[in-house]
C-alpha cells in the first residue's frame, strides 16, 4: 500500500490556524489547536491537543477547564445503549461560561470519522438496501469514540481537548487521554494532551 509522504515539518501559524507550511514560524506567545493522527494498514487514529509556548492566561485557563468538564461529562455518558445525541447534550450543557465552545464526537477506526456522530439530534435516517437506522445511534459496547471540545476566538489563542474511548456495557475505557500539566514549564513549550495509554 502506498502512503503519501508528508512534509518533514509541520508549522503552526501564530494565531489559531494550522498549516503544513515550512515558511511559517511559531512565536513565543503561540497557543493553538493541533489536530493530528496517523493511518496504518487497517486502522486510523485521530487526536487533538493544545500546543502552547507560554503559560495560559486566566481566561484561557478557565476556558480549558470548561473544555475538560465537557469531555468528562461526555465520558460519564458513554455507555452501551446511550444515544449519541445524549452524549452531545451532556457535553454542551457542561460548558458553563463558555457556551460558544464547540463540542462533538465521532466514531474512529477504519476511517477518521465514522458513525456514531455525537451531534444534536436530527430526524434523518441512514438508509439503503441493507440498513435503515436513525442517525441518533444507540452506542454499543465495542465502539471506539472520540470526544472533542474546542474554543476559538480567545484573542490569538485556540484551545482543544480530544480523548478516545472504547465504549463498554457500563461506561468507557480510555484509549488515548489528554493530560494537562498545570504547573509552570520553566519557559519550555508544552503540548496539552500529551500522553496516552
Amino acid at each position: 500500500m502506498h502512503m503519501p509522504r508528508w512534509p518533514a515539518a509541520v508549522a503552526l501559524r501564530s494565531s489559531t490556524s494550522i498549516a503544513t507550511d515550512r515558511s511559517t514560524a511559531l512565536t513565543a506567545d503561540t497557543v493553538t489547536y493541533l489536530d493530528h493522527g496517523c493511518r496504518t494498514a487497517l486502522a486510523v487514529s485521530d487526536a487533538g491537543t493544545t500546543l502552547r509556548l507560554r503559560e495560559l492566561t486566566r481566561e484561557e485557563s478557565l476556558a480549558r477547564s470548561a473544555l475538560e468538564a465537557a469531555i468528562a461529562a461526555g465520558r460519564e455518558l458513554l455507555a452501551s445503549h446511550a444515544t449519541s445525541s445524549a452524549v452531545h447534550r451532556g457535553m454542551a450543557e457542561s460548558l458553563g461560561a463558555f457556551p460558544d465552545a464547540i463540542v462533538q464526537g465521532h466514531g474512529v477506526g477504519m476511517d477518521i470519522r465514522e458513525y456514531p456522530l455525537l451531534v444534536p439530534p436530527v430526524d434523518i435516517r441512514l438508509k439503503d438496501e441493507c440498513v435503515d437506522v436513525a442517525t441518533d445511534l444507540e452506542l454499543q459496547a465495542g465502539m471506539v469514540v472520540n470526544l472533542e471540545a474546542s474554543l476559538f476566538g480567545l484573542k490569538d489563542a485556540s484551545l482543544h481537548v480530544e480523548e478516545t474511548y472504547l465504549v463498554t456495557e457500563n461506561g468507557a475505557e480510555p484509549l488515548a487521554r489528554g493530560e494537562i500539566d498545570t504547573e509552570g514549564h520553566s519557559g519550555r513549550p508544552a503540548i496539552d494532551g500529551e500522553g496516552s495509554r
